[in-house]
């Protein structure tokens, strides 16, 4: 399994740790490696995909499990207790499902904030980049925030609580504590596509966030009007304060 501490922000790694222990547990004659994913979120932010194989495997021995499902709840019992499993539970042929937990992942976007992306996730040597009229876009929704609140965003990184109450709330921190899976992905699998896909649908993400956890509806005007003016060509950057047309 891969070292967790060349990538600390790999959700799916620290995962992936947690599964070790249980499946060493459950079946400790076998050597398997823990197949842990991503999920839609209808079942649960991440599922564990082993008991079906690995039942084919045991099939046969002398062994307590049934089924590839009675496998799955076994390795769901013997998971270890952390602080970033909020709740798990088993479907069909023994997919065990993952609720990450809010607190924790309000705690990990806190931790990432503070220590700085490139501490979070493995290096990435981009050298160029294409932009996008729906990445600006975001970028200047977030900037809009930012700058109608009248907070320093040094200190928020610092002293500010992260609240995952909504839905959208959950999805978008589950989808930011992701970026170092992505990166990974990339630099293994050399897809750099896989970063742009993630980044479309982070901006799809937070478009969602903000249309339902609406923060400041002036701002969020503000930054319409000033937005569409500028790619008509009618509009200067001095209008706006200088925090926010630095970001275009």
């Amino acid at each position: 399994m891969a070292n967790e501490e060349e990538s600390p922000g790999n959700v799916r790694l620290q995962l992936a740790k947690l599964f070790d222990e249980s499946l060493r547990a459950t079946v400790p004659s076998e050597n398997v490696e823990p197949l842990v994913a991503a999920c839609s979120g209808q079942f649960g932010d991440y599922q564990c995909n082993n008991a079906m194989g690995l039942f084919g495997e045991i099939k046969g021995k002398n062994t307590e499990f049934k089924n590839p499902n009675s496998l799955g709840q076994a390795i769901a019992r013997n998971l270890p207790l952390s602080e970033m499993v909020a709740s798990h539970s088993v479907a069909g042929p023994g997919f065990v499902n993952i609720v990450l937990s809010n607190t924790w992942l309000a705690e990990s976007i806190q931790k990432m904030l503070v220590d700085g992306i490139q501490t979070w996730a493995p290096e990435l040597c981009i050298k160029k980049a294409n932009t996008a009229v729906y990445l600006l876009y975001a970028h200047a929704r977030i900037c809009s925030i930012i700058w109608k609140s009248g907070k320093d965003i040094e200190d928020l990184k610092k002293v500010g609580e992260i609240a995952l109450d909504q839905v959208d709330e959950h999805a978008l921190g589950l989808h930011l504590l992701q970026f170092s899976e992505i990166v990974e992905d990339v630099r293994t699998n050399l897809l750099p596509s896989v970063l742009c896909e993630y980044l479309y649908n982070l901006s799809e993400l937070f478009s969602k966030f903000y249309d339902s956890c609406q923060v400041h509806y002036h701002a969020v005007l503000v930054i319409d009007l000033y937005f569409n003016a500028k790619l008509s060509g009618k509009i200067m950057d001095s209008i706006l304060p200088p925090s926010l047309s630095r970001t275009f």
